[in-house]
């Protein structure tokens, strides 16, 4: 009989403790998550088994996924196809070579892809992540400096040019045809 109640008892704390890891190990992912929304980059998480696990906000935006539609793993396999990383994810998938900031040109717009195996504390992969980093305005922007410094440098070889008259010409028509093919922002 006493055997019987120690039984009882160990089986009820076992319980009781199981119980508690499983909600610790619960508030933990809700945290990761909460987490991951929140970023401005956009990140997919995907389990072992390479099925989508987590899509942010930023990533279903980066990706112009309608906000009503349900995305599946083949929708998210569809755009890395499309951006030219499918064989980058397949390959970390499955071999665990990470990919760190990957150029990606898509259209018109630009991003720095970072694609890498997750680990379990024993160094099991139990996933993958893929994190998308829109840096499009960057691009605009140095490529609208470049420009504006080419037009100082026209500028300055007008100057330059002014004692010679008669380069004064080409140079002038030379930079007003730069101009016109310029995108000055």
């Amino acid at each position: 009989h006493n055997d019987m109640t120690f039984l009882h008892t160990m089986a009820n704390q076992l319980a009781s403790h199981l119980g508690r890891i499983k909600a610790v190990k619960q508030a933990e992912k809700s945290k990761i998550s909460s987490l991951v929304r929140s970023m401005t980059d956009g990140v997919i998480m995907f389990d072992e088994n390479n099925n989508l696990e987590l899509i942010n906000p930023s990533a279903i935006s980066l990706f112009h996924f309608p906000s009503s539609e349900r995305i599946t793993t083949n929708h998210i396999y569809d755009k890395f196809r499309s951006y030219n990383i499918l064989d980058q994810f397949k390959q970390c998938s499955s071999h665990g070579q990470s990919f760190n900031n990957l150029e990606v040109f898509y259209q018109s717009e630009s991003f720095l892809v970072t694609i890498t195996p997750v680990s379990s504390l024993d160094k099991e992969t139990i996933g993958t992540v893929v994190v998308l980093k829109d840096f499009t305005e960057i691009q605009k922007i140095t490529r609208v400096k470049s420009q504006r410094l080419e037009v100082i440098s026209k500028l300055n070889l007008i100057i330059r040019s002014i004692a010679d008259l008669d380069n004064l010409l080409t140079v002038l028509m030379e930079f007003i045809l730069s101009i016109a093919h310029a995108e000055i922002g």
